[in-house]
């Protein structure tokens, strides 16, 4: 999605109610949208998507320089396992889990923040 900036939401930033709605109601996972405006980053929209046969959720964001940093959700599976951070290629995961659910911060590797990031979406979403 990082390549396709005109087309990163199947559902604008315009109505968060209605986000908030359809992906708690597709994915069963209870969240608020994380405003990260302090981080420098603009909330853009949401898409829903499969992945390992799960419904996933994604709140994505783009910073001024017109990078692109999604945070992904899914219910919780037995054996996830806690916090982790991967770099593939060029792409940053970093994951934690609550009570219920999975959390994943995505973006470019060169981001720094995006270990602040996942702190302040941790204590918002």
């Amino acid at each position: 999605f990082s390549r396709q900036p005109d087309r990163l939401a199947e559902m604008p930033p315009s109505d968060p109610a209605a986000i908030v709605e359809w992906l708690l109601t597709s994915t069963g996972v209870n969240f608020r949208i994380p405003d990260l405006g302090g981080t420098g980053l603009t909330f853009k929209g949401a898409r829903l998507f499969a992945a390992g046969g799960m419904p996933v959720g994604e709140l994505l964001y783009t910073s001024g320089e017109g990078e692109v940093i999604a945070i992904l959700f899914r219910k919780n599976r037995p054996g996830d396992d806690g916090f982790s951070e991967r770099i593939r290629d060029n792409i940053a995961l970093l994951s934690w889990k609550s009570a219920t659910a999975t959390y994943v911060p995505v973006g470019p590797s060169s981001a720094a923040s995006l270990d602040e990031i996942a702190a302040k979406a941790a204590g918002l979403i």
